[in-house]
């Protein structure tokens, strides 16, 4: 996947928070959707908004209390609960969307817009292990 691809060349090596974040973020964006569309295709796809839900309040609650989070601390302060919480809430706004586009399309079409996802995915996975472009985006959330 191009996602990992892109994400394993990266020159410089980004803390272990943003590689977090960056995974998560792969994970919400396409990950989700795709399984969702995928476990329910057509019409079916408005079945599992509830239960989407759920595992967006799951995150959260995880996220929360998890125990990697005193990395994100470290790197960011509280700036990193900021981005963090900005980034799963869009994330997972987008990955609906996503899924919802998914569920109505079969064939070479819905293979190409999974792959359309997966190259939007891997540039803004691309920014958050970029430090300079950390920077800006913590900036901007302040």
């Amino acid at each position: 996947m191009k996602v990992g691809e892109r994400l394993g060349r990266q020159n410089a090596r980004p803390s272990r928070s943003f590689s977090i974040l960056a995974g998560v973020n792969a994970h919400t964006n396409l990950d989700l959707a795709v399984a969702s569309a995928e476990t329910a295709p057509g019409p079916a796809i408005h079945s599992l908004e509830r239960d989407f839900q759920q595992i967006s309040d799951l995150q959260d609650a995880i996220a929360s209390v998890a125990p990697l989070m005193w990395l994100l601390d470290i790197a960011g302060g509280q700036d990193d609960e900021r981005l963090v919480e900005f980034s799963l809430s869009k994330a997972r706004d987008a990955a609906w969307l996503q899924a919802l586009v998914l569920a109505d399309l079969e064939g070479a079409e819905k293979e190409a817009a999974i792959g359309m996802a997966d190259s939007v995915v891997s540039l803004i996975g691309a920014r958050v292990l970029d430090p300079q472009d950390v920077a800006l985006i913590i900036d901007a959330l302040r």
